[in-house]
């Protein structure tokens, strides 16, 4: 069990983290914020100590804080055993990139996009991608337990990643082309089904790799044997 002061210190972290988010949009994902957080509350400026990596620590709690919402409305969605798979991966794509419109528009997106890719946060940020895919396919409400498991999670990485692209690119009002980017997107991975067999006779090989990528990046939660 943790013991008292790793349960203060954690509290603390997350009510800076928390806080630190009203300041993103004017310092950006940085120790300042982190520091302008923490005063906020009332605790010195030093309290960014508390997060050694930086600014990511910010990227991945906002990241982490979207994808638990979102779990939480896709379990309660009122469509969810009544809408085609794929129409609801669909509308659970655009639910969570739209979690991060206000940065977007900002453009303090593309800032956070960055600091996930650096080579010392990818792994950690790749986990935090990979968990949210596992729970848009679980709340879709699939039951895959051999390869497709794993290609139909790297299918919908393709399609979410590729419309996060266009979303921080996009001009349009609302964001509209990005949506019907996403809507020839989402066809394609329907074709996923059409080549099932195909899958299946490769799957030997293919599968090992894909068990280690998602090994890798820590996707557990729902795997094939879990």
């Amino acid at each position: 069990m943790e013991d008292d002061d790793t349960i203060y210190e954690d509290d603390v972290k997350g009510k800076i983290l928390d806080a630190s988010l009203n300041h993103v949009q004017q310092h950006g994902w940085t120790k300042d914020t982190l520091a302008i957080g923490a005063e906020s509350l009332g605790y010195p400026s030093i309290s960014h100590g508390l997060f050694p990596k930086g600014g990511v620590e910010l990227v991945h709690h906002f990241y982490r804080q979207c994808n638990i919402r979102l779990g939480a409305q896709l379990q309660l969605d009122p469509h969810r055993d009544s809408t085609k798979q794929h129409e609801f991966l669909r509308d659970a794509v655009e639910r969570r990139l739209r979690m991060n419109e206000d940065y977007v528009v900002s453009g303090r997106w593309i800032e956070a996009m960055g600091l996930m890719a650096l080579p010392p946060n990818a792994p950690a940020s790749l986990q935090h991608f990979a968990h949210l895919m596992d729970d848009m396919w679980h709340y879709a409400g699939d039951t895959s337990v051999d390869f497709s498991w794993y290609a139909k999670r790297a299918a919908l990485a393709g399609v979410y990643k590729s419309t996060e692209l266009s979303m921080i690119q996009d001009q349009s009002p609302d964001f509209e082309d990005t949506w019907q980017f996403l809507d020839r997107r989402i066809r394609d991975i329907q074709k996923l089904h059409d080549c099932s067999k195909e899958l299946r006779e490769t799957g030997v090989v293919l599968e090992g790799l894909c068990r280690t990528a998602f090994n890798m990046v820590g996707a557990t939660s729902s795997r094939p044997g879990k």
